[in-house]
């Protein structure tokens, strides 16, 4: 199959990405203009209508790189978290537990309010949960996913951003049929922060840990990405698993994500 790149119109950091992308693949804004026995991967352009997109790209013989299935793996952390909990924070999907202790942050099953940290994730304490907790059952993007709970674990902090947001030591992997894809720093929102010139690559012990995802995960999702941060006691563990279609490229260039995603997958189509 040829693999092919849908992307919607979007935001100037898209159209960047569009640039980068047109130099290997075809690329459209418009599903019906998908050429038949496509492999395609829609940028930031699945979701709302996943399932619809699904189906209709099944006429023209052509699928999607991510079933729907997949793609729940991934976005619903209740489904991803059994199998990766012994090296992601405790998560929680009862909110209300009289013995919780500690600080806790508070997020959707898929995507948080991490921008407006100290008002709508980070509670300090239990009994901060509540107030945190209005809020997102008042956003509409978070409330329809579902909000769950998870122990607050103390990141090696390079910066702060707005609303006291810990800028950490994070990385993002994306991974390809057990492969790493590429990776880079998290942050693209705080490039002053990037200590990617550090390495000649990412930090070995992040690299071990998204090994060992690959591992436990292989059978579940073909394309999508693993964000890993450094503890303040120097250990790594998993934060987020997210469908590669959906996930920024934060700080990873995109000439060669692009370049490198369409010779992986003409080797292994």
């Amino acid at each position: 199959m040829y693999p092919a790149i849908y992307m919607r119109q979007g935001d100037w950091y898209e159209q960047e990405e569009r640039q980068a992308a047109e130099k290997y693949f075809f690329v459209t804004p418009n599903r019906m203009s998908i050429p038949a026995n496509s492999l395609v991967i829609p940028r930031y352009s699945a979701l709302p209508f996943y399932q619809e997109l699904e189906e209709d790209l099944t006429y023209c013989d052509s699928k999607l790189i991510n079933t729907y299935k997949e793609h729940l793996f991934v976005a619903d952390i209740m489904n991803w978290y059994p199998v990766l909990k012994d090296l992601t924070p405790l998560t929680l999907e009862t909110w209300y537990i009289p013995s919780l202790t500690g600080s806790w942050v508070v997020k959707g099953k898929t995507n948080s309010r991490k921008h407006h940290w100290a008002q709508r994730m980070f509670c300090p304490t239990p009994q901060d949960i509540p107030a945190r907790l209005n809020y997102l059952l008042a956003d509409d993007l978070i409330a329809s996913q579902g909000v769950v709970l998870r122990q607050y674990i103390p990141l090696k902090k390079l910066g702060e951003g707005i609303n006291n947001l810990p800028i950490s030591h994070e990385w993002r992997f994306f991974i390809l049929d057990q492969r790493i894809l590429a990776a880079g720093y998290y942050w693209a929102s705080e490039p002053e922060t990037d200590t990617s010139s550090q390495y000649d690559s990412y930090p070995w012990d992040a690299g071990q840990l998204v090994q060992e995802v690959i591992k436990r995960v292989k059978d579940k999702i073909r394309f999508y990405v693993v964000d890993v941060a450094e503890t303040a006691d120097g250990k790594w563990i998993v934060i987020e698993l997210n469908d590669g279609q959906q996930s920024g490229l934060s700080m990873i260039n995109p000439n060669q994500f692009y370049r490198t995603l369409y010779e992986n997958l003409r080797e292994s189509n």
